[in-house]
């Protein structure tokens, strides 16, 4: 009796195991253009966050803290054979992903003290990269430790002809200039191509026309420009797990594929200061990703 007990026993742990590790076909499109493209581009903005000294209660919107919800139409995975694509060729290539991923990334709001004056109201980016860049080095964040690297951070940047809002391509340099990391820039923003990096063991940086976002928990009505970092996702409920800096409930927060990727969009053009962008032209920025390796 005691044999057949162990031998259920194994039976569902094994089948429990199997299924956690559960892995699906994927095919991604690589377009023979894409290539990392240099853009200028920065100036301050008012981000529209969090105001400066709230609680977090006083920014909850009175509804339960759930994943923003998108009625687009459904992105093809499992991918599409070739006699239901037959457009695919050679820029094509099938590989294997996890069903689920969530890569564990400490997590820092952009203001660690809800303090959300000018400088943290703007300092979405530098939140981005520190996070990223404290997860390959195996480090995790606190108020004080996040608080001291952002505003480390954003003094170098202004010592180095960065102003407040910083495009792709700037986060690249300050990568590479600041925290000697490797990161480049990615114009195939698909869906397929942002699970590739993750399940290679990336993280995705994407800047953010940040009203497309619809977060509820962003003081209306949102951030205009915003950035924050992909560490997972979820096939099966067709959404990436992000830390998104612009609000406290912001650690493992969800969006929704279609909702993310329409989100995606770089700030248009250095120089350009508050005045100079309108949302129209926010919207209209280029497709971009930060790719960040170890």
């Amino acid at each position: 009796m005691k044999k057949i007990i162990t031998f259920i026993f194994l039976a569902f742990f094994s089948a429990a195991c199997f299924h956690q590790e559960e892995f699906v076909e994927i095919q991604r499109t690589i377009p023979s253009a894409v290539e990392s493209v240099q853009q200028e581009g920065v100036d301050g903005m008012d981000l529209g966050l969090e105001e400066e000294g709230e609680s977090e209660s006083a920014l909850d919107n009175g509804e339960e803290d759930t994943t923003s919800e998108s009625d687009a139409g459904e992105v093809a995975i499992p991918p599409k054979t070739k006699e239901e694509s037959p457009e695919a060729d050679d820029n094509t290539e099938t590989f294997s992903a996890k069903k689920k991923l969530d890569i564990s990334v400490p997590f820092t709001p952009q203001a660690p003290y809800a303090v959300w004056d000018d400088l943290h109201n703007e300092a979405c980016e530098e939140a981005s990269m520190i996070m990223a860049v404290k997860h390959f080095a195996g480090e995790g964040l606190d108020k004080t430790s996040a608080e001291s690297a952002i505003l480390a951070l954003v003094e170098w940047q202004n010592n180095n002809g960065y102003t407040q809002d910083i495009t792709a391509d700037e986060v690249v340099e300050i990568m590479a200039d600041y925290f000697s990391a490797s990161a480049v820039t990615d114009l195939n923003v698909t869906v397929e191509n942002i699970i590739y990096h993750l399940n290679n063991g990336s993280l995705v940086i994407i800047p953010a026309a940040g009203r497309m976002l619809g977060n509820p928990y962003y003081k209306s009505p949102g951030p205009l420009y915003h950035m924050l970092v992909i560490r997972g996702y979820n096939i099966d409920r067709r959404e990436f797990i992000t830390n998104d800096p612009g609000t406290r409930r912001g650690e493992a927060y969800a969006y929704s594929f279609d909702t993310l990727i329409s989100a995606i969009h770089d700030w248009p053009k250095k120089g350009f200061g508050k005045d100079d962008v309108s949302e129209d032209m926010m919207r209209s920025g280029r497709k971009v990703m930060i790719v960040v390796s170890r």
